[in-house]
């Protein structure tokens, strides 16, 4: 009792340092795509619409985000409430599951005769990535060289083409 009576502090916030941790890695790890929209996605999606209609608020986005993780908390207690009345086989099971994803559409007619007709496209772009790399590369050496501090050119008293030209002209 001494222990907890002088740690007590440290217990709280190392619990609840724990528990956020714990919370972070299972949306981590839970599955971000599926048709039936389960476990914590609707939450996401929800936090993305209200992050984009705070416009750089930082109150507004803090709301947000407080509000996503208190979403992400019930999903987790709602799978314990499902397991102990026995409507799912384990507490994890509403946010740890198998996606079931719609098969890839079909490309549009116009991207896949493109495909056809460019069937190199991926070497062609290497090719464009080296030359871009060699241009930055040669803008960058000349930058260099412009940015040299020219040295003093000694000049005699005798007068500079610019003025003779200048002479004539009078």
């Amino acid at each position: 009792m001494h222990f907890i009576k002088h740690n007590w502090f440290g217990i709280l916030a190392g619990t609840l340092i724990l528990y956020g941790f714990a919370v972070f890695l299972i949306v981590l790890f839970s599955p971000r795509q599926d048709n039936q929209r389960r476990g914590f996605i609707p939450c996401t999606e929800q936090m993305a619409v209200d992050l984009l209609e705070c416009k750089q608020e930082v109150s507004c986005s803090l709301k947000a985000i407080m509000q996503n993780s208190l979403c992400d908390m019930k999903v987790i207690f709602s799978g314990i409430k499902l397991w102990m009345s026995g409507t799912q086989s384990t507490p994890w099971a509403n946010y740890f599951f198998v996606p079931e994803l719609s098969p890839q559409a079909e490309l549009p007619q116009e991207v896949e005769e493109f495909y056809k007709e460019n069937p190199h496209i991926y070497q062609e772009m290497q090719k464009l990535k080296a030359l871009n790399r060699q241009l930055e590369d040669s803008i960058a050496a000349s930058t260099l060289k412009s940015t040299e501090v020219p040295q003093p050119v000694e000049t005699s008293e005798e007068q500079t083409p610019q003025e003779d030209k200048d002479d004539t002209k009078k």
